[in-house]
Formats: C-alpha cells, structure tokens, sequence
C-alpha cells in the first residue's frame, strides 16, 4: 500500500547505502510515493543503477523529484570501481504513467 512505501523510503536506517534496484512497477502510486522515493535517493550513500516505476500515477512534478534527486546526488553517475573514466547512469522506466 502507498503509505507503506513512503514509510519505508522516509525510513533513515532503509536509505543507508541505497539499493542497486528499486522496483515498484503496476503499484497505482502516486506522487506521494515519488517524492518519497526522491528522499530515499537523496539520503542514499550510492544511487540506485535502475528505478522500475512503470504504471503508477506520477505527474510531471513527481518524475521531476526523482530526476533532481539522481542529478544533484553527488556520486551519480556511478563510476566503475576499477576504471574511473566509465560510469552509467541510473536507468528510470516510468512507461504507462500520466504525467499530467
């Protein structure tokens, strides 16, 4: 349930160093849950490298919480621990959203 989600991604010990993925596909949240998820990437030691949020009711102003949260973390992109020059950047399926 939505309020679940924003509880455990507002949660400080949740957030610690991040998680590689972060799925919450086919789940109707809404914007709510997008800025929560922004808290989480903000307070993530390490960004997540995929966010699966397709099929939710995010508005323009909740995917653009997500994305300034990736774009002013200070380790995204990710740089490959044995090559410095190579990074990725964190991929966001928003497909099926609103965006209204």
């Amino acid at each position: 349930d939505e309020q679940q989600a924003i509880v455990v991604l507002q949660n400080p010990y949740a957030c610690g160093n991040g998680a590689e993925r972060v799925v919450m596909h086919k789940m109707a949240y809404t914007d709510r849950v997008a800025k929560a998820l922004a808290h989480f990437i903000t307070h993530s030691v390490i960004p997540p490298r995929e966010i699966h949020a397709s099929h939710n009711h995010f508005s323009c102003a909740g995917l653009e919480a997500i994305l300034n949260a990736l774009a002013a973390h200070p380790k995204h992109p990710l740089r490959h621990p044995t090559n410095p020059k190579s990074c990725a950047v964190t991929n966001v399926r928003v497909e099926r959203c609103p965006l209204a």
